[in-house]
């Protein structure tokens, strides 16, 4: 998977730069991030007791990308909740 996303990476530069294509090195850049989804109003009361909320941590290692949640999806109105990870290698 990498080295399409670095021949796609490597044909848009040759497209905006045809004579002289600057070099990029896909699996330099590493993070990490944590994002938190939660529902509030001051309209609508206990609106955050009954929608979901959440907290999505992504690293990016290389070319290696995951992604954690906690949040499945619903049975009903209840919310189901597992550890989930998704990898894209």
């Amino acid at each position: 998977m990498a080295a399409s996303g670095e021949s796609q990476i490597e044909f848009i530069l040759m497209v905006a730069y045809p004579s002289n294509p600057p070099t990029v090195k896909v699996e330099a850049i590493s993070f990490g991030s944590s994002y938190r989804l939660c529902f509030e109003s001051s309209v609508i009361p206990f609106i955050s007791r009954v929608a979901p909320s959440d907290t999505y941590k992504i690293w990016k290692i290389g070319a290696n990308l995951r992604a954690d949640m906690t949040l499945v999806g619903f049975d009903g109105f209840r919310i189901q909740r597992a550890d989930q990870s998704i990898l894209f290698l």
